[in-house]
């Protein structure tokens, strides 16, 4: 939301005020928040206490729980990861586009890097698991952290979320043109 808040024609679209983009804004800004706060914990965790550390597999099913988990993180937050770089990307070529292009820029970076940080803390912290069901139950706890955006949009009253209220955002597909001189 907060994206398509700062883009000129969506939000003209949306008929959303400077107060509301910035609403927004300040939403992604607190769910970002609350998602890198719990992948922290995860960092405190492993490098504080003494009694972490990552184990070789005990068996072959705790490899195959470790394989198969991350490999279900990764397709879990890819498309975080993808949407937040095809964000920045979009905002790199297309700046005269947006109202706060740095913002929007950030929002974009934001989605990326919690994406993948998540990906990151999920894995570390399940190499140091050697039980199959305590590595698939520590996976579904750590997975929902890749989720504390969608977990927070569908929390949304009806009136607050966008999908109904207009079509989907145009998407050029030329770069900016640059101008010489």
């Amino acid at each position: 939301m907060a994206f398509r808040a700062f883009h000129w024609d969506s939000a003209a679209e949306l008929d959303l005020s400077a107060t509301n983009v910035y609403n927004a804004y300040h939403s992604a800004l607190f769910v970002a928040g609350i998602q890198w706060m719990m992948i922290l914990f995860i960092a405190f965790m492993i490098w504080t206490y003494d009694t972490f550390e990552i184990k070789f597999p005990a068996d072959l099913a705790v490899l195959a729980a470790r394989f198969i988990c991350t490999i279900l993180m990764h397709l879990q937050v890819e498309s975080d990861i993808r949407q937040g770089l095809r964000m920045m990307k979009y905002v790199l070529n297309h700046v005269d586009d947006f109202s706060g292009p740095v913002n929007a820029f950030f929002v974009g970076w934001l989605q990326m890097v919690g994406g993948l940080l998540a990906e990151i803390a999920c894995i570390v912290y399940l190499c140091s698991i050697n039980t199959p069901m305590d590595v698939i139950i520590r996976f579904i706890a750590l997975g929902s952290i890749a989720k504390v955006d969608d977990f927070y949009a569908s929390a949304l009253p009806d009136d607050n979320r966008i999908k109904g209220k207009s079509k989907p955002m145009y998407v050029k597909l030329h770069r900016r043109e640059l101008r010489g001189g």
